[in-house]
């Protein structure tokens, strides 16, 4: 928010300002020095529990030709054009435990398949890496994934990810910070 390490606070006359509304007589219609040290206000004291959980398609059987190779795709790589000029099984994983730990909503996982659809005759298992390679009998030598956190466990032939900028490195302890160096470079792409 504020483009710095410390702390942002805003009013409801900033609110109104930057977010083009004329609200008044809010909790946060105070000035700076009052909203430093205000108590939480009573309206967003009460809270409810949180149940997330991704409603995942049911699964269904696909087919895979065992004489051709396996691309494994998940959430974080739906690229359409990886080893687009091979013929091979093309499968996006929705692996459950994932999405117990990371869970999404509905439009997310809507907008996932209608993404994993740009890639040429991908089937979509539900179930989780160990057991599409026991059902489908699948040789490690053929399959191919990318590397991601979320895919250590898998096995196979493993290639690196793409990246927008590969060439910067480091730690940035903000968006910001990396963003500076990053911009000039994807401007440049």
């Amino acid at each position: 928010g504020s483009g710095s390490s410390k702390k942002y606070y805003c009013n409801q006359e900033n609110i109104n300002k930057y977010a083009g509304t004329q609200q008044q007589h809010t909790f946060l219609d105070e000035p700076y020095e009052k909203l430093v040290n205000m108590q939480i206000p009573e309206s967003l004291k009460p809270n409810e529990s949180f149940l997330s959980k991704t409603n995942l398609p049911t699964k269904k059987d696909i087919y895979i030709n065992e004489t051709m190779p396996t691309c494994i795709y998940n959430s974080y790589n739906l690229d359409p054009y990886w080893k687009s000029e091979l013929k091979m099984n093309r499968v996006l994983l929705l692996e459950p435990s994932h999405f117990k730990e990371h869970p999404v909503s509905d439009v997310v996982l809507n907008f996932i398949q209608q993404i994993s659809s740009n890639i040429e005759n991908v089937q979509i298992y539900v179930g989780e890496f160990t057991e599409f390679i026991k059902e489908y009998k699948l040789n490690n030598s053929k399959i191919f994934y990318k590397e991601h956190p979320t895919t250590t466990h898998y096995t196979g032939i493993v290639e690196k990810r793409d990246w927008l900028a590969p060439n910067i490195e480091g730690y940035f302890n903000s968006f910001s910070n990396f963003w500076k160096k990053a911009k000039p470079v994807i401007q440049n792409l």
